[in-house]
């Protein structure tokens, strides 16, 4: 009696410490906790259990129910016992076996802790073999099945904690068939098992040896046996809170010049609601969040960072997650209006360059204004930089239009054209790359008086 009055001081203390002050509405993740069993964890036995209100697993009365109640608001506890349901999947009436739909949604349910307490119905012997659990090896059939099943939550996407709860006692000569004994036999096998795997224990078996008056079946609690087997189990759990394991699936990518996105998703919650996350830069504490993502802004692109992130629950703050390096660019300038290697006729208009987000842009080695018109026929190489970006596109520019000697661009080759050719090879004058592409009639590279003599002979019609 002394014993329980402890644990009954203990459980008050750290409900306080643990549950009332610091999980508020300020908690990110409730912490969600799977109850697999039979029978026990059902509650079916409760009488009048879900009759005439229907509630079933959600009764009240039941463990997981009450188990939620003692932990508070930040946690949610889900019923997934099935009544009669073995653990061996050579029993009669294993959990695993269909239609064993609350085994499916018990994989489903995404929980960060399941407890498992399977193995009272496999202790039933009768006088029909055939309807017989506990047989001639059973007991390396038990363990070979308790492993598979716990690993098989254990590798659930979420990978959450497994407890191994030992079955309650048989107390007297049982009931159902149900060899109290072989109940014992088999509370040995799940503390084995628990071992060998690592996996955290709850000796529900040894925890109830003085509890007969609240099962009054002898295999089943009653009402107030219920509210004992959830103080146990609650009292067992909140001794094994941690810190909650490191982020994972931490991601980091660029977003615009000098800003990167971080995201995460939380790892084991070790027992308690996640609070909030840290993300580190360059080891630099940055700030807490209350979300698993992070928009990091007034980095240095082309600088390589180091990010983590770490899980703050109220015991305290996870390890780092794995390292994340990301070097950060500039968006692209994403350039429209020149396309790498095209032409443009001036003919149908002269082309103009624009960009989204830039620094700085030359055309030829000249600043270039954003919508400017390209209107001199040529080669010519455009360069658009974004801060560590740089986007170059060369192109060329013709005009269809355009007649050799043609210098006043009237469609026409006239005296005046000749005159005008005349003047820049007397270097009246300035040549420009426009007039000698127009006025080199010979295509030597300069302008002299033979082109003028050219053009005024086309002018005079004699060629």
């Amino acid at each position: 009696m002394k014993r329980y009055l402890c644990i009954f001081i203990i459980a008050s203390f750290l409900v306080s410490l643990f549950v009332i002050t610091p999980f508020t509405a300020t908690a990110l993740f409730k912490v969600k906790i799977a109850c697999v069993g039979d029978s026990i964890t059902d509650g079916g036995f409760i009488p009048g259990y879900g009759y005439p209100d229907g509630q079933g697993l959600d009764d009240p009365r039941c463990y997981p129910k009450q188990l939620e109640a003692l932990l508070g608001e930040n946690y949610e506890v889900k019923n997934f016992g099935d009544s009669g349901r073995t653990l061996m999947s050579t029993a009669d009436y294993p959990y695993i076996s269909a239609p064993g739909e609350l085994y499916r949604e018990s994989l489903e349910y995404d929980a960060d802790i399941v407890l498992i307490m399977l193995g009272t119905n496999d202790a039933k012997v009768t006088n029909d073999p055939s309807t017989t659990n506990w047989k001639d090896g059973s007991p390396e059939q038990f363990k070979t099945d308790l492993k598979a099943l716990i690993e098989v939550y254990r590798n659930l996407p979420n990978h959450p904690t497994v407890y191994v709860l030992t079955s309650p006692v048989a107390f007297n000569n049982g009931n159902y068939n149900i060899v109290p004994a072989n109940v014992d036999a088999i509370a040995e096998l799940q503390r084995e098992v628990a071992a060998e795997l690592n996996a955290p224990l709850i000796d529900m078996h040894t925890l109830t040896a003085n509890m007969g008056a609240y099962f009054t079946d002898n295999i089943h609690p009653n009402q107030a046996g219920y509210a004992r087997l959830a103080e146990l189990v609650y009292n067992e759990l909140i001794n094994d809170f941690t810190v909650p394991s490191a982020p994972v699936n931490v991601k980091v990518a660029s977003n615009g010049s000098g800003r990167a996105i971080v995201s995460w998703n939380t790892g084991n919650k070790g027992g308690l609601p996640t609070l909030s996350f840290n993300v580190y830069i360059d080891g630099e504490l940055v700030s807490g969040f209350d979300r698993t993502t992070y928009t990091a802004k007034n980095l240095t692109n082309g600088s390589v960072y180091e990010f983590t992130v770490t899980a703050v629950n109220a015991l305290g703050e996870s390890e780092h997650s794995e390292v994340v390096l990301l070097e950060p660019t500039a968006a692209d300038p994403k350039v429209t209006g020149v396309t790498d290697g095209a032409t443009y006729d001036l003919a149908d208009g002269a082309p103009k360059a624009s960009w989204k987000t830039a620094t700085s842009a030359e055309l030829d080695g000249e600043p270039y204004e954003k919508g400017t018109e390209i209107t001199a026929v040529g080669n010519h190489t455009l360069v658009v930089t974004n801060d560590n970006v740089v986007v170059s596109i060369s192109f060329t520019v013709i005009n269809s239009n355009e007649k050799p000697g043609d210098m006043d661009g009237d469609g026409e080759i006239t005296v005046a054209d000749a005159l005008a050719v005349l003047r820049i090879a007397a270097k009246l004058v300035p040549e420009t790359p426009d007039s000698l592409r127009i006025a080199d009639m010979d295509g030597d590279g300069e302008i002299t008086v033979s082109d003028a003599l050219r053009v005024l002979r086309i002018a005079a019609k004699l060629a």
